[in-house]
């Protein structure tokens, strides 16, 4: 089965990690929120039988493996645009990764913590916006999490593709302060199909708690 190189495809190929940059004078991600962004996030539990996990920690905001790092442009410019400065003033960020179905699929599970839930979701729609602007968007997923007023969850599910013929599949959710973003990639499009919905009802069992 052919191994995919998940920073390479699952992040560049969708058309958005380069977007999704900078923005200086933040403070530093505090180790308050890590038990629980780790509750909040999926674990090796809720993943296919034989899945490599391959991270499983909170990350800083200039970690650039996750998709709202803080990084340097080659000019040394860190601003953003303001209307995109929501987006980056999570307060804590936590990452769990894995391979699955013999390394053929990418699973990843990326959750950001922000101060309050109208923040939260005016992130998610600002991550949603960049989806559908993506030259590799295909179309929305049809995805019922469950959504109810009563326990704050919201969500909304994209496939995108690559001219490299990977399937590329986003999940974006809001419970209560905070943004879940799930991203499944691999060449078999019924695989990360299966793998996707998966992994997402999974996640919305947790955060529905």
């Amino acid at each position: 089965m052919t191994k995919i190189k998940w920073k390479k495809r699952a992040f560049a190929l969708s058309g958005i990690w380069l977007g999704l940059v900078i923005l200086g004078g933040l403070v530093l991600l505090s180790n308050v929120a890590f038990a629980d962004l780790s509750t909040r996030s999926i674990g090796v539990e809720d993943l296919p039988e034989g899945a490599k996990v391959l991270t499983d920690e909170r990350v800083e905001m200039d970690d650039t493996s996750h998709p709202i790092s803080l990084v340097e442009t080659p000019s040394g410019d860190l601003d953003v645009p303001e209307n995109r400065k929501t987006l980056y003033e999570y307060k804590a960020a936590y990452s769990f990764s894995a391979f699955a179905q013999n390394e053929s699929v990418f699973i990843a599970n990326f959750t950001y913590q922000y101060s309050s839930q109208l923040t939260a979701y005016e992130a998610a729609k600002l991550m949603i916006e960049d989806i559908q602007n993506s030259p590799t968007y295909v179309h929305e997923l049809p995805i019922d999490v469950g959504q109810d007023k009563a326990v704050n969850l919201y969500g909304q599910a994209f496939a995108l593709a690559s001219d490299e013929g990977d399937s590329v599949y986003w999940f974006i959710g809001v419970k209560d302060d905070t943004m879940s973003l799930v991203v499944v990639n691999g060449f078999d499009e019924s695989t990360v199909n299966d793998v996707f919905y998966s992994i997402v009802q999974n996640l919305m069992i947790r955060l529905a708690r």
